[in-house]
């Protein structure tokens, strides 16, 4: 279903607020730019992990002459390989092996707020269902740091590492964060 608030007043000024509400929801379904409602509750965003060192924001329902729009890039300092999203939506952990570290993503201003250092080739991240340690498997060769980076999601920290071997890591948790 689609729902839409348009509250008398809006900002959309005092020629469509004459519109009577069908004529409304047309405009609004149409994604057109700078005819929005005050609160859109059909809207969210496709956030894709690029092979360069970005993420792209699009914004499905916003359309310029028929294509959907980018709604924001976010620049990264080396590729990403893998992320995890908190459980507010309001972080995204992005694993940048080139950089040997964890980016941190407010994505309510789709911007990276803190790099977390996150040993050698951080690849995977799980984070845990409590949501307070991140998980990043570490893919390097180096039998000494390879392994497992555990990362403070509170105080964006590493704060431990458990060596596992050399190779490739995915992680799993159980139910009681184990």
């Amino acid at each position: 279903p689609a729902a839409w608030m348009d509250i008398g007043g809006g900002a959309q000024g005092e020629e469509l607020e004459r519109r009577e509400c069908k004529e409304k929801m047309g405009l609004y379904m149409k994604g057109i730019v700078g005819i929005r409602p005050m609160v859109d509750l059909n809207s969210y965003f496709v956030v894709v992990l690029n092979r360069d060192a970005s993420i792209t924001v699009i914004d499905p329902v916003v359309s310029m002459t028929g294509k959907t729009s980018l709604y924001a890039t976010v620049v990264l300092k080396k590729p990403g390989a893998d992320w995890a999203r908190s459980f507010d939506h309001k972080r995204l952990f992005v694993t940048m092996p080139r950089a040997g570290a964890v980016a941190v993503v407010d994505t309510n201003a789709f911007r990276v707020t803190e790099t977390v250092a996150a040993g050698r080739d951080p690849t995977r991240a799980a984070l845990q269902k409590d949501g307070r340690y991140l998980w990043v498997g570490n893919d390097t060769t180096d039998p000494a740091a390879s392994g497992v980076t555990v990362i403070d999601t509170e105080l964006l920290k590493p704060v431990a590492f458990v060596a596992t071997g050399r190779g490739h890591h995915e992680i799993a948790l159980s139910t009681h964060d184990r």
